[in-house]
């Protein structure tokens, strides 16, 4: 679930990318703007469990490098402030991917602009 919530709107990005000619403004539009209302949804989620409930989650990606007893790798916290903040980022994207559908209707170049909006909520 939480590797799902991180990597959903790079998802979204993919889609909007490399299937928007398929699936036209409309189909881009309404998929990226749902994958964000997941993505806000597994938020809720995370912040039930980790901030409520009171349990910290932390998993390991993957390892940089290791020298020795030097063992340094990518890994996820997730603790109440940062429940708090998928919450606040993911509620507020998501209200910024539906605002733009209207806002952005008549540019020719919307799916990218979805697309490069799921990229950014992804890096943030």
């Amino acid at each position: 679930m939480y590797l799902l919530f991180v990597f959903l709107p790079f998802f979204s990005f993919i889609i909007a990318f490399f299937l928007s000619p398929f699936i036209g403004k409309k189909g881009t539009c309404f998929i990226t703007t749902f994958i964000l209302f997941m993505t806000a949804v597994l938020a809720m989620f995370i912040f039930y469990e980790i901030a409520l409930c009171d349990s910290n989650c932390y998993f390991i990606l993957a390892t940089w490098f290791q020298s020795g007893i030097l063992n340094v790798s990518w890994g996820c916290y997730f603790d109440s402030l940062t429940s708090i903040m998928c919450i606040m980022i993911s509620v507020v994207s998501f209200c910024v991917h539906l605002f733009s559908i209207n806002y952005m209707e008549v540019d020719f170049q919307q799916e990218r602009f979805m697309g490069l909006l799921s990229l950014f909520t992804f890096f943030m």
